[in-house]
């Protein structure tokens, strides 16, 4: 292994780093990535390392959010495993899939797509976080598909440029490629707004048990906050993910009291765990709306793809939340599209929003877990 090569590894790690846990705009240095891992024509094993450190340094706080997660299940150290192994394994994507040292970089106009494709779709867009495709809402902001493409094409275009005869030190380009990039997203990225009389409303509480005094005084200490808010003006309240605990006769009926005190017009996302038969649940917001006619509890959306293993465990006689892999994601309204949790982190949710552009995105976490957890998006 060369010095090069171990510059490369140590700067897509450096990527991995700064794009994630940083703030929205960092995420787009994400699309750097493949331009550092081909430029120069590396070797199979290179490109391998170099995805693997950038995985990893992207993936870094799922060690200590895994290892709270399965506290029962090896700790620390099932942490460290499900990082190293996720890592290996989307890192092979990019080497088996990525030209080959040999290989003509022309044909990354057909490897990249192919190469995101199945990063996006199942099973391993399970678990494909930090991918660069996120980047194209913070380049392109508001174009949808094409601003994917456009991405595609431009990180095809600059790998040929930077891997071509003339260009015989691909590595003071790259650095500067980098700046510019760096100026550019500083300068010019414009944070989302939020819609007008919209409020997401952020909790610090532990998860409680169902049927326990301690989830009914949580409840009622919820329904205080969000009755503050709807008197301030706001009209749509989001509550975190499974904030309400399980959805019960008991809790419905609490929520639906508490929202028919407020105007007319006003809707509350609850977060709730939606009990279906004796073990399987859904992961959902359920939209309670205040109308001229009364309160009404609209349609649930569920999760598309709850945490695999923590939530979603297919197997027999295990409480496992349902998946719905290609769920829309959007409300029946068509206005609205939502991600929960999880899902935050990933390709395939988005994938709906491409084709069926919502006006307004929601999200909604539950980062007990993961406190000091850097792998976000929001």
């Amino acid at each position: 292994m060369t010095k090069k090569d171990l510059a490369r590894i140590a700067v897509v790690a450096l990527i991995g780093y700064l794009a994630w846990g940083h703030g929205m705009s960092a995420i787009g240095f994400a699309a750097c990535l493949p331009l550092i891992l081909f430029a120069g024509k590396p070797s199979r094993w290179i490109v391998w390392l170099s995805a693997v450190a950038y995985y990893a340094a992207a993936a870094r706080g799922s060690i200590m959010g895994a290892a709270t997660f399965f506290p029962t299940a090896g700790g620390l150290l099932t942490g460290i495993i499900l990082w190293a192994a996720s890592s290996a394994v989307l890192g092979t994507s990019w080497a088996l899939i990525g030209p080959s040292a040999t290989s003509d970089r022309r044909s990354l106009f057909w490897r990249l797509p192919l190469l995101y494709i199945v990063q996006t779709l199942p099973p391993l867009g399970l678990i494909a976080w930090a991918s660069p495709l996120t980047s194209a809402g913070i380049l392109f902001p508001g174009v949808g598909l094409f601003g994917v493409i456009a991405l595609v094409i431009a990180q095809a275009i600059g790998v040929l440029a930077l891997s071509s005869r003339t260009t015989r030190n691909p590595h003071p380009a790259i650095l500067a490629g980098l700046a510019v990039c760096s100026a550019t997203l500083i300068t010019t990225y414009t944070p989302p707004h939020t819609p007008e009389g919209w409020i997401g409303i952020n909790t610090h509480y532990l998860p409680s048990p169902g049927l326990s005094l301690r989830a009914v005084a949580h409840d009622y200490r919820l329904a205080r906050i969000a009755s503050a808010d709807a008197r301030k003006g706001y009209t749509h309240i989001v509550l975190p993910e499974l904030s309400a605990g399980r959805w019960l006769i008991g809790t419905e009926i609490l929520w639906r009291s508490t929202i028919a005190k407020m105007p007319v017009g006003t809707t509350i996302y609850v977060g709730a765990e939606i009990p279906r038969g004796p073990r399987d649940y859904f992961d959902a917001l359920i939209p309670i709306i205040k109308t001229k006619n009364g309160v009404h509890t609209a349609t649930p959306l569920p999760a598309r793809i709850p945490i695999p293993f923590g939530e979603w465990r297919p197997w027999p006689d295990a409480h496992s939340a349902i998946a719905d892999f290609f769920g829309s994601g959007i409300e029946k309204n068509g206005k609205v599209g939502y991600l929960i949790c999880y899902e935050d982190l990933l390709t395939l949710p988005y994938v709906h929003f491409l084709f069926d552009t919502p006006r307004i995105l929601i999200t909604a976490n539950s980062d007990w877990f993961s406190p000091q957890d850097k792998m976000r998006i929001t």
